[in-house]
């Protein structure tokens, strides 16, 4: 950090100042930063894989009509085989997965309608 002399306007920058009567200090924002990829909240209508993994089964189609705790998924990570469940009641519109798929992280598996 640098010593700020109170004539920088730049807009991209944070001021910090550790007591009432201290120095100020400018914090300049990185590229890096300023180019990230900005949070969002997840949309709880979308299913998404939350780790590496492949498709062992798909338990339900698409119009199928769930309730909260209804298996949709049978999901292999780590060697554990994991049952994806229905996190609300609704109606499949979509599934994005077949059995045999191999998924990254964060891939959309199914998406419901509420």
């Amino acid at each position: 950090m640098e010593k700020n002399n109170n004539n920088d306007q730049t807009p991209e920058m944070g001021k910090l100042q550790i007591h009432a009567e201290g120095r100020i200090y400018t914090t300049v924002l990185t590229e890096k930063f300023k180019n990230r990829e900005v949070w969002k909240a997840p949309d709880p209508t979308e299913i998404r894989s939350i780790i590496p993994g492949s498709v062992i089964d798909v338990m339900a189609k698409e119009g199928d009509k769930v309730e909260k705790g209804t298996p949709l998924i049978e999901y292999e990570a780590m060697k554990m085989h994991n049952i994806i469940t229905a996190p609300m009641a609704g109606t499949i519109s979509r599934i994005f997965v077949k059995t045999g798929d191999k998924l990254p992280k964060g891939h959309l598996m199914i998406k419901l309608e509420i």
